[in-house]
C-alpha cells in the first residue's frame, strides 16, 4: 500500500490518498483504524512509514484520538490526521467494504478537514 498526496505540492493538495494495495493489506489498515477507535483520547500512531504503507514524498502519516473530528492536515511534509474515536470507527467501516480486486472502486474514509482522505486500489475515483 502507498499512501501520497493530489493535488501538486502539500500546501496545495486536496487529497490525502492511500492506493496501490491488495485484500491483505487494507483488512490490516481496517484493523488498524478500529484500534484506534478503542484508543484513549489523546493516542498517536504513525499509519506511515511502516512494514503496511510506503510514503510517496510525504515524511509520516499520523493519527490522532481527539474529542472531536478535525480532519486530516498537512504540517512540514507530514500530515496529521485527527478523528474521534467514533470518527475512526466511521473510517473503518468504510475501509471494509472496498474491493481490492475491483480496479473502479473507491471510498472516501474522511471528508473532515483540509485534505480528504481516499482509498482506491488505482489510486483513481
Amino acid at each position: 500500500m502507498k499512501v501520497d498526496l493530489v493535488g501538486g505540492d502539500p500546501g496545495a493538495a486536496s487529497i490525502l490518498r492511500f492506493y496501490d494495495f491488495d485484500s491483505g493489506q487494507v483488512s490490516s489498515l481496517a484493523a488498524a483504524l478500529v484500534r484506534l477507535s478503542e484508543s484513549a483520547i489523546g493516542k498517536s500512531v504513525v499509519l506511515a512509514p511502516s512494514d503496511l504503507v510506503a510514503t510517496i514524498q510525504l515524511r509520516a502519516v499520523t493519527a490522532h484520538v481527539v474529542g472531536s473530528d478535525a480532519g486530516a492536515s498537512v504540517r512540514d511534509q507530514a500530515i496529521e490526521w485527527s478523528l474521534s474515536r467514533e470518527g475512526w470507527l466511521d473510517a473503518a467501516d468504510r475501509a471494509r467494504v472496498i474491493n481490492a480486486r475491483e480496479p473502479n472502486a473507491y471510498q472516501w474514509l474522511d471528508t473532515s478537514g483540509p485534505l480528504s482522505v481516499l482509498l482506491s486500489p488505482s489510486g483513481q475515483w
